[in-house]
């Protein structure tokens, strides 16, 4: 792209400091859902609703969004989780 200036992006993700699944209520599904919790240095947990793939933090609703996003979020939780309590090889 010619006569543009380069860009570069810097996106801030502190690692996983802790992770698990617990019985809560999600407020889009409107009932209680199994929801996977991520907590990070410095920053509140951030829960996952596995059932529809809802966000928040702190009580706050995060990236509703469309409802394929919102599934994929959930898959991606699912599969992060599954990841985490694999085995962790023969070293």
């Amino acid at each position: 792209m010619e006569g543009m200036a380069a860009m570069t992006v810097c996106v801030h993700c502190p690692p996983v400091e802790a992770h698990q699944v617990v019985m809560t209520h999600c407020p889009d599904c409107e009932r209680r859902t199994a929801a996977l919790v991520r907590g990070y240095a410095w920053y509140a947990p951030l829960v996952t609703c596995l059932a529809c793939g809802c966000q928040w933090s702190e009580g706050e609703r995060l990236r509703t969004g469309r409802l394929r996003e919102r599934i994929r979020r959930a898959a991606d939780a699912i599969a992060w989780w599954m990841a985490q309590q694999a085995p962790a090889g023969d070293g």
